[in-house]
């Protein structure tokens, strides 16, 4: 079963995921005979000359440069060369670079193509490459008028609300997905409905992709600019821990995980539980016994700690040493978690010692931990641990 936590707040966020659709007008300002429309660029702000002409969104060298030097671009966004044709007839060389996102009075276009005309300190023009995917674009004086952005009915999208809704709740992922995405082009989700596109990846086993969706949503929470609560911005990094754990990057799913036990608050201690058993088993895929032993300890505290303080206390008194004797001495009944921190400290004892801890692993078993049953039987098959 996947490790996925859904957030808190999860009973709300199918009503609270989908921006208001509605007519875009913008004031342009207007500057020595030509209009100029005010932008963000991937977070830049921005003044472009409103061009039907030009067939590109222009950005000028230096403008490039410094977006350059200060992570506005990445070098991956360099996309390759070409030629383009300036206005007074030459042909000259430019670079095609990706654009994250460009934003436009509120209207959020994502990964739109530029080009940067070298040697030229040329104005910055808005040009075809993101006039089309804004949709019916008029002009009425010096207002920019915008409907349907990118295609974007109102009739589609409340069939893509109700599908994307529906199929989600129905664990239909691939189509919900579908749903997600359509609206995330019409810049129809906030923070928490970009959070289930991360989730559906997630729960089709494409871990990659999950991943990129869920650092954007980090590199939001880095930025102070997230609409997550704080609890579910801790749930998001134990999200995106399970699957750098799943895509095989363990010291990256080692690091989120970590990050989110020294934030999660004190009453969310089955959270931490959880957390903690995450981080044993990540340290045993690294066959770092020791701190594999230590996070199942914290974990088997924070259990007993809040569920069972009599015993936490009787071990407290014996120096947190004896937890076998003392344990043996309750009746367990369905404990699986607890059960499975108990299995990461008899395999630290059998890699330690070379035996195994019988009477540790018969407690792990009757609380339900699936490993601790499977060893324990074949334990018993070689007549040990009967």
């Amino acid at each position: 079963m996947k490790n996925i936590r859904l957030f808190f707040t999860a009973a709300m966020l199918m009503f609270a995921v989908f921006a208001t659709f509605a007519r875009t007008t913008i004031t342009m300002e207007k500057e020595g005979g030509v209009y100029k429309v005010p932008c963000v660029v991937n977070g830049l702000r921005m003044k472009f000359i409103f061009d039907t002409g030009a067939a590109n969104v222009c950005i000028s060298e230096s403008m490039a440069q410094y977006m350059l030097e200060n992570d506005y671009l990445n070098k991956s966004d360099i996309l390759g060369t070409g030629l383009s044709s300036v206005a007074d007839g030459r042909i000259v060389d430019h670079v095609r670079i990706r654009l994250a996102y460009l934003e436009i009075g509120g209207l959020k276009l994502n990964d739109v193509e530029a080009i940067v005309i070298e040697g030229q300190a040329s104005p910055l023009l808005l040009g075809q490459s993101a006039i089309t995917k804004m949709g019916k674009v008029s002009i009425n004086g010096n207002q920019l008028i915008i409907e349907d952005a990118g295609g974007c009915k109102e009739a589609d999208i409340t069939i893509w609300k109700q599908n994307a809704t529906s199929f989600f709740n129905s664990k239909v992922y691939d189509r919900a997905l579908e749903n997600y995405l359509k609206l995330n082009d019409c810049d129809q989700l906030n923070d928490y409905g970009v959070y289930y596109i991360g989730n559906c990846y997630q729960e089709l086993d494409q871990y990659n992709q999950a991943i990129t969706v869920y650092q954007g949503l980090i590199h939001k929470i880095e930025k102070s600019s997230t609409e997550l609560e704080f609890i579910d911005q801790i749930l998001l990094y134990i999200n995106i821990a399970d699957c750098y754990r799943r895509s095989g990057n363990i010291q990256a799913s080692i690091r989120h995980n970590e990050i989110a036990l020294h934030n999660l608050p004190e009453e969310e201690w089955e959270l931490a539980a959880d957390v903690c058993y995450d981080l044993s088993m990540c340290y045993l895929s690294q066959k770092n016994h020791t701190n594999a032993d230590a996070y199942a300890i914290e974990g088997i505290k924070c259990i007993l700690r809040h569920k069972y303080p009599s015993i936490y206390s009787e071990w407290q008194r014996k120096n947190f040493n004896n937890l076998g004797s003392i344990m043996d001495k309750y009746r367990w009944g369905h404990e699986e978690v607890l059960g499975n921190l108990i299995f990461v400290i008899c395999d630290d004892y059998y890699n330690t010692i070379g035996s195994p801890h019988c009477q540790m692993l018969r407690i792990a078993a009757e609380m339900g931990s699936p490993s601790a049953q499977e060893i324990r039987n074949l334990w018993r098959s070689y007549g040990l641990c009967q």
